[in-house]
């Protein structure tokens, strides 16, 4: 089987407000759609805030793992967390 993942970073993103950063990445995907692997063509973003001292979950953890959930990949599949 020829199976292999990637992560695209899109570092021209960092400092942006999400609009600029959301348009961006639709115009990538639209310049190279045959590096994403979409459903239908369409882009699901998942925006969440960076927690603050006053959040209720402030010290918790988040663990990314493989989609058997057995394994810590990382956001990268490296393993960070």
């Amino acid at each position: 089987r020829a199976l292999f993942t990637y992560s695209v970073v899109f570092e021209e993103c960092v400092g942006k407000h999400i609009d600029d950063c959301r348009a961006f990445i639709e115009a990538e995907v639209a310049r190279n759609p045959g590096i994403f692997a979409l459903d239908g063509g369409n882009i699901n973003f998942d925006v969440t805030p960076v927690r603050n001292q006053n959040s209720p979950d402030y010290y918790m953890v988040g663990l990314r793992t493989n989609q058997e959930e057995t394994h810590v990949t990382g956001i990268l599949g490296d393993g960070m967390v």
